[in-house]
């Protein structure tokens, strides 16, 4: 049975955000490929993320984006001794 639209959809995506990637990191610049964000919200709660009449996130979707780009900057820049930011990861909701 050939693949349905949406899974040819999926696919590309997934190739197109690899290749970014891969350049990204030959570049030496940060990436942060927001499939498996998605991905598993969805595969959790069913709730969409975009707009029904086009792609661009709605209200959950920017959430979504903006907790897991608090996670990296928290990770990789991490608070320092008396930085406003210790303790703000405990403040993040789970993932997903």
């Amino acid at each position: 049975m050939p693949p349905t639209p949406a899974r040819r959809l999926i696919a590309t995506v997934g190739r197109l955000n690899g290749l970014v990637g891969e350049i990204a990191s030959e570049l030496d610049i940060a990436c942060l490929d927001l499939h498996a964000t998605f991905a598993d919200h969805y595969a959790r709660n069913q709730q969409r993320f975009e707009f029904a009449y086009d792609w661009h996130w709605n209200v959950l979707g920017n959430r979504l984006v903006g907790e897991a780009i608090a996670r990296v900057l928290l990770r990789d820049l991490g608070p320092y001794p008396g930085s406003p930011l210790r303790g703000a990861e405990a403040a993040l909701p789970p993932r997903g």
